[in-house]
């Protein structure tokens, strides 16, 4: 969680597709950004609260894009 805070986004990719539930670690991790985003009150932390929002959008495609994936490749197995 922390790669993304700092805009580390390959590094947070690396490390959330590791976790048991990637899919889940993803959803939360957004979850979390878009929480943090929220609580800005600054000029400064405007600038942050929209990195983290688009950080945000990208857990939640990667996430989405994972979650294809793992749905066509089951469904090869099937058939």
């Amino acid at each position: 969680m922390w790669a993304l805070f700092f805009n580390r986004i390959p590094l947070a990719n690396v490390f959330l597709t590791r976790f048991p539930n990637p899919i889940g670690s993803w959803l939360v991790a957004s979850k979390l950004c878009k929480s943090l985003a929220e609580k800005a009150n600054s000029p400064a932390m405007q600038r942050l609260a929209q990195r983290l929002k688009d950080n945000a959008r990208f857990v939640v495609a990667s996430a989405d894009a994972l979650f294809v994936t793992m749905f066509f490749s089951a469904a090869r197995m099937v058939s």
